[in-house]
């Protein structure tokens, strides 16, 4: 199976005291069968830019640093076709009287243009996309 990993996943993996769960069911996954998306990418930098500068800030900043040289070839960017999907989720969620917040979708997008499970615990979020959903808190 072939996973996209949300931002809060990355941001569990990260935490002192992590969810054991999902540090299991990462582990359980092959390394080239995970993808981040450039928008998580673009989310933890903002993370990390709105902190004032400390020892965590610098951490983050590592851990960044070392995830883009871990996942070099698995960010997955968005392109013309991502964003022909992102347009139908769209409009999908609008004919179902729903909105989808625009990160989410675009990282819908991005899933469903390469085949891809995404693993998040925000579910809700893209519950409307036509995209299979791992919740690895449960």
């Amino acid at each position: 199976m072939k996973v996209l990993l949300d931002t809060c996943v990355v941001s569990e993996l990260w935490r002192k005291g992590g969810s054991e769960t999902v540090r299991n069911h990462i582990a359980a996954l092959k390394p080239n069968d995970t993808y981040l998306s450039v928008l998580t990418i673009g989310e933890i930098t903002k993370g990390i830019h709105l902190l004032k500068e400390s020892k965590k800030k610098r951490d983050l900043q590592n851990k960044l640093t070392l995830l883009e040289t871990e996942y070099s070839n698995n960010i997955l960017k968005v392109d013309f076709e991502t964003m022909k999907i992102w347009g139908e989720i769209l409009v999908a969620s609008q004919r179902k009287g729903t909105s989808t917040p625009v990160s989410d979708s675009l990282i819908a997008a991005t899933a469903l243009q390469n085949g891809l499970h995404i693993m998040t615990r925000s579910i809700s979020g893209f519950e409307n996309t036509g995209t299979l959903l791992i919740n690895p808190w449960e």
